[in-house]
């Protein structure tokens, strides 16, 4: 690359990695919020009290959901095991293990949602805390939309 940049005087000089990408205070606050928060804590109490709701409190559409899913279990354990006591525990274990891991799934669309609506709140963030950054005038085409943009590749940048 350091011979493109001697061939090429246009370009511009080589930035340290760490310099050519800082995160910004609202950039770090999305993380934690919608990661952390989100994609961690929410998933981890929606998975268990989803288990717990649909194993433990009979009467409900999704305990029958969970009883269906026990036996669907338990016929599929009867193929490799025989002893019906360890086949009715596995069969338990594995509707616990379904029910858990199904906060997860649950959470996709809103976490899709705020990725794919993760600049804009960000930089909403950024404005809040007074803390957007500065942007050179060689580069500032790249925040504006894209229909405002020019059309030639910036050679700047």
């Amino acid at each position: 690359m350091a011979e493109l940049r001697d061939a090429n005087p246009t370009l511009p000089p080589a930035e340290p990695a760490m310099q050519a990408f800082r995160k910004t205070p609202g950039d770090r606050m999305f993380d934690l919020a919608v990661y952390g928060g989100l994609g961690y804590i929410a998933n981890a109490v929606f998975s268990i009290a989803l288990e717990r709701y649909a194993v433990h409190l009979p009467g409900t559409k999704i305990h029958q959901f969970g009883q269906w899913s026990e036996r669907q279990f338990a016929g599929m354990m009867k193929l490799i095991m025989k002893d019906p006591q360890e086949i009715d525990y596995w069969a338990k274990k594995n509707n616990q293990i379904f029910f858990l891991g199904s906060g997860g799934w649950a959470l996709l669309v809103p976490m899709k949602w705020l990725e794919d609506h993760k600049l804009p709140i960000i930089r909403q963030l950024d404005d809040m805390l007074g803390t957007t950054p500065q942007t050179s005038k060689r580069c500032a085409h790249r925040s504006l939309p894209m229909r405002t943009a020019p059309n030639k590749a910036c050679s700047a940048c």
